[in-house]
């Protein structure tokens, strides 16, 4: 009768009498305890861009980055399915959306983390039943950043982790002479 994959380690089943001996002395000759993923929150960032990349050669996408708010918010996960887990969660955000970057709006999560003024980022947005065209919701997302560091569009464009001209554009800002 086959016995099931279990997490328990192989000494302890051995003891226990579920694992044979003649499996177990060679199976056992080194033994190198790799720590879960949650330990190792420096390997995120670097398993993240690999398993980007993979996914993009296998759905035909072209994401170049993983902004900084997506991985604040990967490394906050306990992750209880280790690096598998979080291969599947870079999976599904390619395989479900487009664009250049992944964000943390891909994962389904918010972020809430306190901004250059010290206030906690939060802005609530109302979509209408007959649809909500992106450029709407980003020309409010984007004044609304401005309105609250007083215009300074240096400070809001790195609260948004994005290009000045990316939010001059949001916000449906024009330079002068345009």
């Amino acid at each position: 009768m086959a016995r099931p994959v279990t997490p328990r380690s192989a000494r302890t089943l051995f003891e226990s009498e579920l694992f044979r001996g003649d499996l177990h002395f060679p199976l056992n000759t080194g033994y190198s305890r790799v720590p879960p993923l949650r330990e190792r929150l420096c390997d995120i960032l670097p398993l993240a861009r690999l398993f980007l990349c993979q996914a993009n050669a296998r759905y035909g996408k072209s994401f170049a980055s993983i902004t900084r708010d997506t991985v604040h918010l990967l490394e906050e996960h306990t992750r209880p399915g280790n690096v598998r887990e979080l291969k599947s969660q870079i999976d599904c955000m390619v395989l479900k959306h487009d664009g250049r970057h992944l964000t943390a709006g891909h994962l389904g999560l918010t972020v809430e983390r306190e901004n250059d003024l010290g206030q906690h980022d939060r802005i609530v947005l109302e979509l209408p039943e007959e649809g909500h065209p992106l450029e709407d919701m980003q020309a409010t997302i984007a004044r609304t950043v401005l309105k609250r560091i007083d215009g300074n569009i240096t400070k809001a464009a790195r609260s948004l982790d994005v290009a000045r001209a990316t939010l001059n554009r949001m916000a449906g800002l024009r330079k002068s002479g345009d």
